[in-house]
């Protein structure tokens, strides 16, 4: 049974993708390229991003928000410094909230201003990777690694609980 509060959240969603989708047909955003002439196909694309985007653009924000809170606060313990702790969920549903909130002001301005931005998160988002993957094999070459047994069935030890 689906409690009062999903149907709340649903409800919620679907107004919110319905006004977002006014918007879009209001200035020609996103539905300039898939004019009248193109067909329900290319429409019915464009309304699926743009669910698509309700249902996994907060999901995403917030786990970033766990991860750059996670980092904060494993920071401060390695670095000493007491004022770098952050509250772990509240720090996610902020970052979360201004992710949202600029992603929303980003769409609202239009297809030009958002492709410009998006490129640049892009770039951000590349040299994060490096970052990472840098930091990966720095941490094999100090540390060692341990080798991970293959996922056959002879490695896969279950418990009654992990089966449901």
């Amino acid at each position: 049974m689906v409690h009062t509060g999903h149907n709340a959240l649903l409800v919620c969603s679907a107004c919110c993708l319905h006004r977002e989708l006014q918007h879009v047909r209001a200035r020609r955003g996103v539905q300039s390229s898939a004019g009248s002439d193109v067909g329900t196909a290319a429409k019915s694309s464009v309304s699926a991003l743009l669910f698509n985007y309700v249902l996994t653009g907060p999901i995403s924000a917030v786990s970033a928000g766990l991860y750059l809170a996670a980092l904060i606060n494993d920071s401060q313990q390695y670095f000493h410094v007491r004022w770098m702790h952050v509250p772990t969920n509240l720090f996610a549903c902020g970052f979360g909230i201004l992710i949202i909130l600029y992603f929303w002001h980003a769409n609202r301005i239009g297809i030009p201003f958002s492709s410009t931005k998006a490129l640049r998160i892009m770039q951000i988002t590349a040299v994060m990777v490096v970052i990472l993957l840098v930091w990966s094999v720095s941490t094999i070459f100090e540390n060692g690694f341990q080798p991970v047994a293959a996922p056959t069935l002879p490695n896969l030890h279950f418990s009654d609980e992990a089966l449901g």
